[in-house]
């Protein structure tokens, strides 16, 4: 399902778009695509490497998506970090769960990239009035560790939480 959506729907959508005329297709990717990468900050230069069917999906869509770019058509993709702010969904709204279930949280080393809802989507929209075309990994400066994450809507939201080591070398085990 993965693929008939995030791959070939959306190239049938760019297809329809370019011989409608559009002449700016943009395509929102995701930055899982560099999961199994192993580096520490996305630049150009980060070759992706997708972990799993939805990550590679949208890698397989976005590179198919690029070799339709021209002139007349202009593809944009943009593979966004973790989006939060009002009316989001997804991995963001999932650690705010956490947070208001459980009291303790894994102390556990990572890095990841953020992104505020409102700064992507003035991003997509100097894009479009700039007539952009390309590849895009909009994201902040800083990356925070999962437990940096956790703590953070914990003390916004007046919370105690309790952070451990302990199980970590469960999560050591289980990625890849």
């Amino acid at each position: 399902l993965y693929y008939r959506v995030n791959r070939d729907l959306a190239l049938e959508v760019a297809d329809k778009a370019k011989a409608e005329g559009v002449k700016q297709f943009i395509f929102m990717s995701s930055m899982g695509v560099y999961n199994a990468s192993k580096v520490n900050f996305i630049t150009n230069y980060t070759v992706p490497r997708a972990k799993n069917a939805y990550d590679n999906s949208k890698l397989q869509a976005d590179l198919h998506l690029q070799k339709l770019n021209s002139n007349f058509f202009k593809v944009v993709i943009i593979r966004p970090p973790m989006i939060f702010g009002p009316g989001c969904k997804g991995n963001f709204n999932k650690l705010v769960r956490i947070v208001y279930k459980f009291n303790f949280f894994p102390k556990f080393k990572n890095a990841r990239s953020m992104l505020y809802i409102d700064n992507l989507c003035e991003f997509v929209r100097l894009v479009i009035i700039s007539e952009k075309n390309g590849v895009y990994f909009p994201q902040n400066e800083n990356y925070y560790s999962t437990s940096e994450v956790v703590k953070l809507i914990a003390d916004a939201a007046n919370k105690k939480m309790h952070f451990t080591i302990f199980g970590n070398w469960l999560i050591y085990c289980l990625m890849p």
